[in-house]
């Protein structure tokens, strides 16, 4: 989750070094909050939205329409990760 908030904290507009830092923190404590308590993919990715939402309106002071379009491809790889979870979890 670390390298996912990064990687899009770095594609969002009007980043620095200062909030890829953060994003990946937050991405690491999501991440790690969602193994304790082994959510599955929907749960993972409500959470990541709103806690990648939540980072950008803070840091940036709102959300641009590039905001939107990397909204998707963030959400598809949450629910994944969550999917990834839940198969291992099953066994």
């Amino acid at each position: 989750m670390a390298v996912l908030f990064a990687a899009t904290d770095w594609v969002c507009p009007d980043g620095n070094s200062s909030t890829f830092l953060g994003a990946a923190l937050a991405g690491m404590a999501l991440g790690w909050i969602a193994s304790r308590l082994e959510l599955n993919r929907f749960s993972t990715c409500a959470l990541g939205l709103i806690a990648m939402t939540s980072l950008q309106w803070t840091f940036r002071g709102g959300l641009s329409a590039l905001h939107l379009l990397v909204a998707f491809p963030f959400a598809s790889a949450c629910a994944y990760l969550g999917y990834l979870r839940e198969e291992r979890g099953g066994d």
